[in-house]
């Protein structure tokens, strides 16, 4: 049986029209877009995630109908807000270095959150070295599943980078998890799946 649904194109375009119509994009993609920016901006999730669908339904007129799904579109949102609010948290950092006080109350910010969700884990560890610029996308495509397409589209960067970034991701990690002491002190050999 074919689907019925309208896809978030046709949400999107009928939207600009009956604004409405947006809350069931919103409904389809809260959650996914909750828990990327969970894994990247801590308990700031709630209030990043709300900029991000306030900032699609402010843009929804320069959505490109041609993409069915609006998941790499909001995704794409959600990362660029993800960095403004850790170049933002940065400069917050040395503003206070500068004064020589410390913060009163500071969010948990992206690899942070993963240290967080898995301190003790072998391969949560190995994901927070990885250099941010392969880190993304794998955890974009692993994590977020979506395709090396959409997270090409999310980074705005080839397929052809998103697929090496992903590949050389991989490779470091497979090194570091096959070197990786057990707690019996041996080496792990067997975390080479891919």
């Amino acid at each position: 049986m074919a689907d019925d649904r309208p896809t978030d194109a046709e949400l999107i375009v009928a939207s600009t029209t009956d604004p409405p119509r947006f809350a069931v994009v919103f409904d389809r993609h809260y959650d996914a877009i909750h828990r990327f920016l969970s894994t990247r901006v801590g308990r700031r999730a709630d209030d990043v995630a709300a900029e991000v669908f306030k900032v699609a339904f402010e843009q929804r007129d320069r959505y490109d109908p041609s993409f069915p799904s609006a998941r790499p579109w909001l995704f794409g949102i959600a990362s660029r807000l993800a960095k403004q609010q850790h170049r933002e948290e940065a400069r917050t950092d040395e503003l206070v270095a500068r004064i020589g006080s410390e913060p009163t109350h500071r969010e948990d910010l992206g690899p942070d959150r993963l240290a967080e969700l898995a301190p003790s884990s072998p391969v949560a560890r190995a994901v927070l070295e990885l250099p941010p610029r392969d880190r993304d996308p794998l955890l974009l495509h692993a994590w977020d599943d979506l395709s090396y397409e959409e997270v090409a589209h999310v980074l705005d960067v080839p397929l052809g980078t998103v697929r090496s970034r992903i590949h050389r991701a991989r490779q470091q990690l497979r090194s570091r998890l096959t070197s990786e002491p057990d707690t019996d002190g041996s080496a792990s050999g067997g975390a080479t799946h891919g």
